[in-house]
């Protein structure tokens, strides 16, 4: 046995939990995220390079937070601006880059200082639609910022406004 044996048999429970639902799982393809719109909290952004071409881009990675699907993963791209790209698609990609920032209620006064306000991003929460694109990449859009997560029961209407109480006791 190894050093650490006994402080780690504590979770052998966790782990035969673990293991029985990774048997359950097997090796089925996860099921897509259904369109809609989801409460979620920003978990992780990294500015990397595009396996693909090799362009700049942001990587938000998402944690649903309510519903059905609470507890999966939504991985956004964000594409930055190209040296060498049409003028009409590097203002898309700026204009793009802003209203994702300013819906997560992070203020991007320059676009030099991406890599410094990506941490500014975190732990945000946020309403996020997920539409059916072409291929396996669905589009995911930023709706907007959100204080406090809505409760369970809003898991399907999420992005409807709040059902007003109706009471007599307030004469305004």
């Amino acid at each position: 046995m190894g050093i650490y044996s006994d402080e780690l048999g504590e979770f052998q429970e966790m782990w035969d939990g673990a293991q029985k639902r990774k048997e359950e799982l097997g090796n089925k393809k996860a099921e897509k995220i259904p369109d809609g719109e989801y409460q979620c909290e920003v978990e992780e952004v990294a500015m990397q390079r595009s396996k693909s071409s090799g362009k700049l881009m942001l990587k938000w990675q998402m944690g649903i937070l309510l519903g059905e699907h609470a507890g999966r993963k939504i991985w956004k791209y964000s594409m930055l601006p190209q040296a060498g790209e049409l003028a009409d698609t590097n203002q898309k990609r700026v204009e793009n880059l802003t209203v994702e920032f300013a819906r997560c209620g992070v203020v991007l006064p320059r676009i030099a200082d991406i890599e410094d306000k990506i941490d500014d991003l975190l732990k945000r929460k946020v309403a996020v639609r997920v539409k059916s694109g072409s291929g396996d990449m669905p589009y995911i859009n930023i709706m907007r910022g959100v204080e406090e997560p809505v409760g369970a029961a809003a898991k399907q209407s999420f992005g409807a406004a709040p059902k007003k109480r109706v009471t007599d006791d307030f004469p305004f």
